[in-house]
């Protein structure tokens, strides 16, 4: 992949994502250090985040999954709170450099362009036309559901999802070795990094892909390679999910997350979001 990178044409599908980036955000880019976009009001909830994932394990040297320092003494389960961990990996690194503001942006813009690159490298894989896959980039990049939720980090960070796509594509239509088995892991252990959200979509396409996969070519399915690709697969993964899979359990059975009609109802998508600014593109 960073190969392609020195492509005129992926760098160019880069700096156009960067420009869009920039355009649907406005006009963040002239307040980068000092505002954040959006008024949901979760934003400061993953500034805590940064803050509290770099004291765990710096400071105080113990897991950052669980915190008591909020519902003191008893302490609280944050694995849920959503402590995205992807972007918490890359604040911990970036706290050295920038403040909070800037990294939450930082982070944002970066959500876009990535996401964007990676839905474009999917659709050229697809149907090898450079020009129809950069319009898929931004129409992934920049979908009306995203744009609704610039305020929550962890549901904007969708870059992977396109990338574990393409290589869980590409994994089960090459040979078998263990680099292109454990690619689509690596980026499915980034969504779930990023947002369990997101890991459930990318899941639900996994058992559709699968099946459709049966359902097409039952023999090319179910031969000893490909349960071996898969088998790498599942296992990276799984052994790769261990750090969290006790917390997130343990979270899941002690508590009860309901979302009421009225949550669907305000960030569903229709087509004319794609042109007209939301009412989060304000400070």
């Amino acid at each position: 992949m960073l190969k392609k990178l020195y492509q005129s044409s992926h760098l160019k599908a880069l700096a156009g994502y960067s420009v869009l980036a920039l355009l649907f955000t406005r006009p963040l880019f002239l307040h980068f250090t000092t505002h954040i976009i959006g008024s949901v009001g979760d934003q400061q909830t993953f500034l805590w985040n940064f803050w509290w994932f770099k004291k765990a394990l710096l400071e105080l040297e113990t897991s950052p999954f669980f915190c008591d320092y909020i519902f003191y003494p008893f302490g609280a389960n944050v694995v849920f709170l959503p402590l995205t961990i992807f972007n918490d990996v890359l604040a911990l690194f970036l706290q050295f450099f920038f403040n909070y503001t800037t990294i939450y942006n930082l982070l944002l813009v970066f959500s876009f362009v990535m996401s964007g690159y990676g839905a474009y490298l999917l659709a050229d894989y697809i149907v090898c036309n450079k020009k129809a896959a950069f319009i898929a980039g931004f129409i992934f990049a920049f979908c009306p559901q995203k744009m609704g939720h610039l305020g929550h980090l962890n549901i904007i960070t969708t870059q992977w999802m396109p990338f574990y796509v393409l290589y869980l594509i590409k994994m089960h239509r090459s040979e078998f070795s263990a680099r292109s088995s454990i690619l689509p892991a690596i980026f499915l252990l980034l969504v779930e990094f990023s947002d369990f959200y997101l890991l459930n979509f990318v899941i639900m396409f996994t058992i559709i892909y699968i099946g459709y996969l049966f359902l097409k070519n039952r023999a090319a399915l179910i031969n000893k390679t490909s349960l071996k690709k898969f088998g790498v697969f599942a296992a990276f993964f799984i052994i790769g999910s261990l750090p969290v899979l006790f917390a997130v359990f343990r979270d899941m059975i002690y508590s009860n997350y309901f979302f009421g009609i009225d949550v669907y109802s305000d960030f569903s998508s229709d087509f004319a979001a794609f042109f007209i600014p939301g009412n989060l593109n304000i400070f």
